[in-house]
């Protein structure tokens, strides 16, 4: 059985979910890395630094989200990106 398909906020390129690092936000923000299923609203972006970077700054997690990401979820999606190297 194949993995389903997420595409990615900040490049746009579309990878299977499991390689993916997930920002949900609801019911609280959680950031989580695989395929790990959690209810609510998700954005889904790669586990690399630029690409969390493209996602900032043009505001893609906030639109998929509809609603502003407060500062420490990047905090931890930054964390996440330099464990992946």
């Amino acid at each position: 059985m194949s993995s389903p398909i997420r595409t990615c906020g900040g490049c746009g390129s579309k990878r299977p979910k499991g390689e993916m690092i997930r920002v949900g936000a609801e019911p609280a923000w959680r950031v989580t890395r695989g395929a790990v299923k959690l209810p609510g609203r998700g954005a889904y972006v790669c586990p690399g630094a630029v690409c969390i970077e493209k996602a900032h700054g043009r505001g893609s997690l906030e639109r998929t989200l509809r609603r502003s990401v407060p500062g420490e979820v990047y905090a931890e999606l930054a964390v996440l990106a330099k464990e992946s190297k």
